[in-house]
């Protein structure tokens, strides 16, 4: 996450549409904290421990005020878009990937 947000492991959970939209759900057991969604026409993440949604028309952007945008740029890394602006995206021949932003601090790692 960001520069001075605490870590969290949880597991993730994404779906790919035929058309190339992607969900994706990230949560710690027992409970889903993040749902994104990337498609065509636009994106959007829910906050469900804050009951929040934030969406956009388009490509995914590069920042989005203090919004966890790793999710929504994960999200469309998984469809097949390239990162925007700002984003670092490693992947590894067994699975692990590592997606930075090095402006912000947030960081995202993980198994795929």
């Amino acid at each position: 996450m960001g520069k001075n947000t605490p870590e969290i492991a949880g597991d993730i959970l994404y779906f790919k549409g035929k058309e190339g939209s992607v969900a994706l759900q990230f949560s710690k057991s027992p409970f889903p904290v993040l749902l994104t969604q990337v498609h065509s026409s636009g994106w959007q993440i829910e906050l469900l421990t804050e009951k929040k949604t934030f969406s956009g028309d388009g490509k995914v952007p590069g920042k989005y005020g203090p919004l966890p945008l790793g999710w929504v740029v994960l999200s469309s890394l998984l469809a097949g878009n390239p990162a925007p602006a700002g984003w670092e995206y490693q992947k590894e021949s067994d699975g692990n990937f590592r997606l930075t932003n090095p402006k912000t601090g947030e960081t995202l790692n993980g198994f795929l």
